[in-house]
């Protein structure tokens, strides 16, 4: 048998297809969280701490419980009493490739058990302690006003310096001094003596600072409870169901397949909705408890107080290099606010095995360490950790060009991994699969029209402004869970439907995902149905996170698709009496030259649906890389900065969709600028009650005060997966704020400003070019 399947030839793959899920969400027939509601369902609303840390001496409800509506009040003493277990978020990166951290005596990481409410302590502002549970949901907020709590206020503290300080409040008492992991990779006698031998030696702190991910839609979640099956069903957004799922399950200690869980077009995500938060548990619990659906949607207020937050990282670095620019040496200390427990070590763990980025070192080494602090947890969140690390050194690079006499463009050059050194293994045993980091180079330098700078800065100066011009190289990774699955079925009435476990949150896999199958087994792309985020229909999967869905599809959909030829080749030899071997195919039929009939995929479904499942694991990492170039414009009397150009180019292997990753390049790189210019969560320091809970406090960037990018795609294989596929949802946020504060720097060099900390606000940045002037 001969399939006449050609991985070098495409029909829909590689074509901006335009996104068939557009449609329904644009008109109003998207299914939400929220969308949904049941008949007889109850409001759910939460009360939250109003303390970073404090003991819960008493929860008052007799008041609340009194009033109209009110069906029940749930506390911490009510979920231990029915038996709840914690929620097991598994925080600490376990694939094959990952660096193993540890705690600081080399043994396992206490992670701070999650529970779905507290009954000792709270640990953050926000942090919820008891569920009020009414007939609407005015209802259910104003019971929630009335419950009173009894608190003791104990010492806390937000700043991870000064949590791993000697005299800081301890957030657990099982780890003192709040120091939950520390781990040391690389060689460093070896890096010890690329420092001995180095011509010059450049050192810098980095405060990298805390962000949110503020989806479009809040997080949502309505349980019910059938007591006939004794099966529970939950609606709740999320980036993967199949996860959920066995995730709330072990936190109600209920077997996995009492459990539903659809989570079906989901408003955002950017690793927000990874891990599973305490409402998704307790609205469940509570239908079962009452009899009726329960439902809860957040608050954009509630969101900023208790979403999972991103990044927050103090990086101190140091690079060596020899008299001719040559990098010989680098040493990177990170230090992680994890928050009031851990959630996910991602951010840490991934982002350590990247400090080197793209460039040749003799040796480096990099320590990891985690605290706890008294602030809402912090998750992965795009890009996970590698955004932190490459602003490190990418900023060490542009400072030591500048204090050492190099050109910084020629700087990066020199020092750049090349094509012909694929796959090379950097000085933490990360293996890195292939790229032509200086084809992005050159690639961007011409975008970014890099010789014409002279001229736009005489007239910009002319103007009275200061402008400036930044880059930044990037190699980022995409692992991920190993594990995927997945059922095609070719049905008689004309569709070809792909059940699999991945979940999108906004980057039109229904699309993308058909495009491939549909060149697979060689039909319409509009044949092709979609089906995922249903747990009694999607049976295993991983979901979408570190850039993991679109690599794990196409991987297994071309695994699924040759099984279904094959099957679908058998079916035809028996309907035509010939052997398997006699039947061809391509371009959608099952030829038999022999006879010279051939019948298609549809017509042959007709005696019964073809159908396979297929399951994997993959766990061999890729690695999306890039560059970004950033022109800037300061106004040196008020500090504000302007965007004037914006270049990205980007290697994430094969492209299937590229109106998809351009969308996604897009996305991209307005976080990440917006992390350099805007966004930060701020706490206040005398009180800990967090200052931005909503948007009038949390800046997001703008369309106007972005401008027109310049992309463009480097499409190079990679040799771990049979379509070549990288990464195209994450990468161009990482190399962003490192190039616009280049920028920014490079604008303001005659103050002989040194550095900006993010984000580079009007105020900050004229406050740095005052200081300049006084020193």
């Amino acid at each position: 048998m001969t399939t006449g399947f050609d991985d070098r030839t495409f029909r829909s793959i590689g074509r901006s297809v335009p996104r068939r899920e557009d449609a329904r969400l644009l008109t109003g027939r998207g299914r939400f969280s929220d969308d949904f509601s049941l008949s007889g369902q109850l409001h759910a609303a939460m009360v939250r701490s109003m303390h970073p840390h404090a003991r819960i001496l008493d929860v008052h409800t007799s008041e609340a419980r009194t009033m109209p509506g009110v069906a029940a009040i749930f506390t911490g003493r009510d979920c231990a009493a029915g038996g709840l277990g914690t929620i097991p978020h598994s925080p600490v990166p376990s694939t094959r490739t990952d660096l193993k951290l540890t705690a600081p005596d080399g043994g396992p990481i206490f992670v701070g058990p999650h529970a779905i409410l507290p009954q000792d302590k709270v640990r953050h502002v926000g942090e919820a302690l008891a569920m009020v549970v009414a007939e609407t949901r005015e209802q259910a907020v104003d019971a929630s006003e009335a419950v009173y709590v009894d608190y003791e206020p104990l010492p806390w503290v937000a700043d991870s310096v000064a949590a791993a300080g000697s005299d800081s409040p301890s957030v657990w008492e099982e780890v003192p001094d709040n120091v939950c992991c520390d781990t040391t990779f690389g060689d460093v006698e070896a890096t010890a003596a690329a420092f001995e031998e180095a011509d010059r030696i450049l050192r810098m702190t980095f405060r990298i600072g805390r962000i949110t991910g503020v989806p479009l839609e809040p997080r949502a979640a309505l349980a019910a409870y059938d007591p006939d099956s004794g099966r529970y069903t939950l609606y709740a957004g999320s980036n993967g169901a199949v996860r959920h799922k066995h995730q709330i399950a072990a936190a109600l200690r209920e077997d996995p397949d009492a459990l539903r869980v659809l989570c079906l077009d989901v408003g955002g995500n950017f690793g927000t909705k990874n891990r599973v938060y305490t409402e998704y548990c307790l609205v469940l619990w509570a239908a079962r408890r009452l009899g009726r659906p329960v439902k809860y949607t957040a608050s954009r207020s509630e969101s900023f107080l208790s979403d999972y937050q991103a990044r927050d990282l103090v990086t101190e670095v140091e690079l060596a290099l020899s008299t001719e620019g040559r990098f010989l040496g680098y040493r990177a200390s990170n230090l992680s606010n994890v928050g009031a427990w851990i959630v996910s070590l991602s951010p840490l763990g991934k982002g350590i095995a990247l400090v080197t980025g793209g460039y040749r070192f003799d040796a480096a080494t990099a320590r990891a360490r985690a605290v706890f602090s008294n602030t809402a947890p912090t998750q992965a969140y795009r890009s996970s950790g590698r955004p932190e690390v490459t602003h490190a050194l990418e900023r060490a690079i542009d400072t030591a060009a500048r204090e050492f006499g190099f050109d910084p463009i020629e700087l990066r050059r020199r020092n750049l991994v090349p094509a012909a050194a694929m796959p090379h293994t950097n000085p933490l045993g990360i293996r890195y699969d292939s790229g032509e980091y200086e084809t992005n180079m050159d690639t961007a330098i011409a975008l970014a029209d890099w010789d014409g700078f002279s001229r736009r800065e005489a007239a910009a100066r002319a103007r009275g402004k200061c402008l400036g011009r930044g880059f930044a190289n990037y190699v980022e990774s995409s692992i991920g869970a190993p594990a995927e699955r997945a059922e095609l079925t070719v049905k008689s009435t004309g569709v070809v439907e792909v059940v699999i476990g991945t979940q999108p949150t906004g980057q039109g896999q229904e699309t993308s995902f058909a495009q491939v199958t549909a060149d697979f087994l060689a039909v319409p792309v509009d044949a092709v149905r979609i089906v995922l985020g249903d747990t009694d229909i999607v049976k295993a999967g991983g979901g979408s996170h570190s850039g993991r869905s679109m690599r794990q599809a196409a991987t297994i959909i071309h695994g699924a698709s040759r099984d279904l030829i094959e099957k679908a080749t058998g079916v035809a030899a028996k309907r035509f009496g010939v052997v398997q071997s006699d039947v061809t195919f391509g371009d959608g039929e099952f030829r038999i030259p022999s006879l010279g009939k051939s019948v298609g995929w549809f017509e042959l479904a007709a005696e019964g649906d073809l159908a396979v499942v297929r399951e994997h694991e993959m766990d061999e990492p890729v690695f999306p890389n890039g560059c970004a170039a950033c022109e800037v414009e300061v106004d040196p009397e008020t500090g504000s900065v302007s965007i004037e150009r914006y270049v990205a180019v980007d290697d994430v292997g094969r492209v299937i969709n590229p109106l998809i990753v351009d969308g996604q390049t897009h996305g991209c790189i307005a976080q990440g600028v917006g992390q350099a210019l805007w966004e930060q969560c701020v706490i206040d320091p005398d009180s800990g009650q967090p200052i931005c809970g909503s948007l009038m406090d949390y800046t997001l960037c703008r369309a106007d005060q972005l401008p027109s990018f310049r992309t463009e795609l480097n499409e190079v294989l990679s040799p771990t997966n049979p379509l070549g596929i990288k990464s195209g949802g994450e990468g161009p946020t990482t190399p962003a704020p490192a190039a616009v504060i280049n920028a920014i720097v490079d604008a303001l060099s005659e103050y002989g400003v040194r550095d900006i900390e993010m984000p580079a606000t009007p105020l900050r940045v004229w406050n740095a070019i005052q200081a300049a002037g006084r020193e």
